[in-house]
C-alpha cells in the first residue's frame, strides 16, 4: 500500500495514517494552490503482466473537492467561511486504515457541525462571487440543511 501526501514518518502504523483538513487557507479568490497537502490518496501495489519485477500504484482520492460559490451583495474583505449543518456531519481530523477495504477516512474525534475554510482577507466587489475551493472527506448531505456563514471585515453574512 501507499498513501499521499507523505507525512514525514516513513514507518507510520498502516492502520493509523493521520489526516487533517483543518487550516485550509485560500490566498486569493478561486485559488486552488493550497489543495495539494489536503488531497489524501491511497493505492495498492500491483505487478504489471509485462514485468514481474515492477510495481505499479494507481492512487485513489479519498477526499471530495468542493467548489463553493457565493454571490456577495456588497463589497467586502472576507476572513473565513464556515459550512454549517444542523447535525454533526463533517470530519476534520481523522486517520486512514490502509488495511481496511476500501481504505476510507475515519474520524479521530466526534464529527463537527461546521467546516471552516480560512480566507486571506480576500476582497470582493459588490455582486462579485466568492469562489473557494477546498477538500474535505465525502459526506452525504442529501435532505440536509446546509448554511454558509462568512466572516467579513464589517460583520457576518449568511447564505442558505
Amino acid at each position: 500500500m501507499a498513501y499521499y501526501p507523505m507525512i514525514g514518518k516513513f514507518y507510520l502504523d498502516k492502520t493509523n495514517i493521520p489526516v487533517n483538513y483543518t487550516g485550509q487557507y485560500v490566498t486569493t479568490n478561486a485559488s486552488t494552490e493550497h489543495l495539494g497537502k489536503y488531497d489524501y490518496m491511497v493505492a495498492s501495489a500491483t505487478t504489471p503482466s509485462t514485468n514481474a519485477s515492477a510495481v505499479n500504484f494507481q492512487f485513489k482520492h479519498l477526499g471530495a473537492l468542493v467548489r463553493l460559490k457565493i454571490n456577495m451583495k456588497e463589497a467586502s474583505v472576507l476572513n473565513w467561511v464556515d459550512l454549517v449543518a444542523d447535525e454533526q456531519e463533517f470530519i476534520e481530523i481523522g486517520y486512514i486504515d490502509l488495511t481496511a477495504e476500501p481504505p476510507t477516512i475515519i474520524p479521530k474525534d466526534a464529527k463537527s457541525k461546521s467546516f471552516r475554510i480560512s480566507l486571506n482577507n480576500i476582497s470582493v466587489e459588490a455582486n462579485e462571487d466568492l469562489i473557494a475551493y477546498f477538500l474535505m472527506p465525502p459526506v452525504d448531505l442529501r435532505n440536509k440543511t446546509l448554511k454558509a456563514v462568512i466572516r467579513k471585515d464589517n460583520g457576518y453574512y449568511q447564505e442558505i
